[in-house]
């Protein structure tokens, strides 16, 4: 059994590939690079250098590998497999994979630290380390011109590089004409086990202190207190460590909290100003601290998403509409929000096990059937400014939805008079929707709980009012 200690960066992802593609059983213990996990003690009693990843081998009597390369090596050594027996064949792999550690990696951790990280942009140093990332992928882009895989067969080398070229958005690099590089990076990712590495990290428990006998270092002094404040400010917006310092070149950061999206995936998120369902994606982007994300404006009184472009990416019409880096399109507000927590899963908006899964989306259900439908339908066929989207109105059926939308909010007024949020005692995307229901009654209906006696869901309501994602 292998004890993976890893993070959703690129490094973290090479081995939780491999582990996949070879088969081995492993137990995932994810660290929170951004409160600095890594440098504690018993961390660094497995690798002393305090970074990501690291391994385990229970079965060679706790025995540890840290650099991701290494683990790389040991890895497919223990099994036969990813990297050939031949001296010259080895030789081909080991090279490739030279090529990622000392060149394609550093240069884009780089690139990531001047074009994402520092709050000051010095433009030349941005300009030198994307020019060398690009130099970089032109010469894979030359090597994959005629061979399927860099050295071979699939193998380590390929894994290394993959891992880290896959994020080339990230560091503002474009690779729209390397189409051996776009091919071979759509091909790898294809792979099943390429799909459950990358996700790997992302469905792990938090870890846990490991079973290892070494004896853990002693405690390591906090970084420097001198940094300037504006640092120290930056840094905290984005949930580093107070002091955690500035990062170094040559440093793997701990990407914001959107750093499992941003750094992967391009996507274009389609929205309409004032619409309620697409303030519900917006507001669940901005609890996650995602960036990066582009949006485009659908202007439904033009009529925009009845256009045959916009069909084409949604065919009912409807807005939000996520297009994913593969093309493919997202509709439906939960099922984008989903694909998001799986990207991001902190701060967790769905739930950490099954059964508080199961119990978050029955609220959220609730809210969006009984609640959000009812405001939906009152305002479809009552009110005079969605007649040219709503045509046939049926007011006698909109008024009727008014009377069930006070009878379901009489329900939530009692849920929240013994809970301080909709599925229980934390903040969840069940919140989200109901308060993207409630401020969307407030402006067209004129719908205020505290002036209908429900008190409790009106501070409820002013509560989440006052989160920085209410203004999204």
């Amino acid at each position: 059994m292998i004890d993976l200690y890893t993070a959703a960066t690129p490094n973290g992802h090479k081995i939780s590939i491999a582990l996949e593609e070879l088969t081995l059983p492993y137990t995932v213990h994810t660290l929170d690079l951004a409160q600095r996990e890594q440098k504690q003690p018993w961390f660094l009693a497995i690798n002393p250098n305090g970074r990501i990843p690291a391994i385990i081998d229970r079965a060679a009597g706790d025995f540890a590998v840290f650099e991701s390369g290494a683990i790389l090596i040991y890895l497919a050594e223990m099994t036969g497999r990813l990297l050939p027996q031949d001296a010259r064949g080895r030789s081909c792999v080991l090279q490739w994979l030279m090529f990622q550690m000392g060149g394609i990696g550093p240069m884009m951790g780089q690139a990531n630290v001047f074009f994402r990280y520092l709050p000051e942009k010095i433009q030349p140093a941005i300009d030198r380390y994307q020019g060398e990332c690009r130099r970089l992928f032109q010469v894979l882009d030359g090597r994959l011109r005629d061979n399927e895989f860099l050295a071979g067969d699939y193998s380590i080398a390929d894994i290394a590089n993959w891992a880290w070229a896959r994020t080339h958005r990230w560091s503002g690099i474009e690779i729209d004409d390397l189409a051996n590089l776009r091919r071979w990076l759509k091909q790898i990712r294809a792979r099943p086990a390429v799909q459950q590495g990358i996700a790997t990290p992302r469905r792990a428990s938090p870890h846990r202190r490991p079973r290892s006998t070494v004896t853990p270092a002693t405690k390591r002094p906090g970084s420097s207190s001198r940094e300037p404040a504006r640092w120290s400010r930056w840094a905290s917006r984005r949930g580093l460590a107070a002091d955690a310092g500035r990062p170094s070149c040559g440093q793997e950061l701990p990407f914001p909290t959107n750093s499992r999206t941003s750094c992967e995936e391009h996507m274009k998120l389609f929205v309409s100003p004032r619409a309620p369902n697409p303030r519900r994606v917006l507001m669940f982007i901005a609890e996650k601290g995602l960036q990066g994300i582009e949006t485009e404006v659908v202007d439904l009184s033009r009529g925009d998403h009845r256009a045959a472009a916009f069909r084409a990416r949604s065919p009912l019409s409807k807005v939000p509409a996520l297009e994913l880096d593969d093309g493919r399109t997202l509709g439906e507000s939960r099922a984008i929000c989903t694909y998001l927590e799986g990207l991001a899963p902190e701060p967790n908006l769905m739930g950490r096990d099954f059964a508080e899964r199961a119990f978050i989306e029955m609220a959220d259900r609730r809210v969006e059937l009984y609640l959000f439908g009812c405001i939906a339908n009152w305002i479809r066929h009552c009110h005079p400014g969605l007649a040219p989207l709503e045509q046939p109105q049926f007011p006698d059926f909109g008024r009727s939805q008014g009377e069930k939308l006070r009878e379901i909010a009489r329900w939530l007024d009692g849920e929240l008079e013994r809970q301080p949020f909709i599925a229980g005692a934390r903040f969840t995307i069940a919140d989200i929707t109901a308060f993207c229901a409630v401020d969307f009654a407030r402006g067209l209906m004129r719908f205020q709980p505290g002036q209908e006696g429900l008190p409790h869901l009106q501070a409820w309501r002013d509560r989440i009012a006052e989160r920085a994602s209410a203004s999204a």
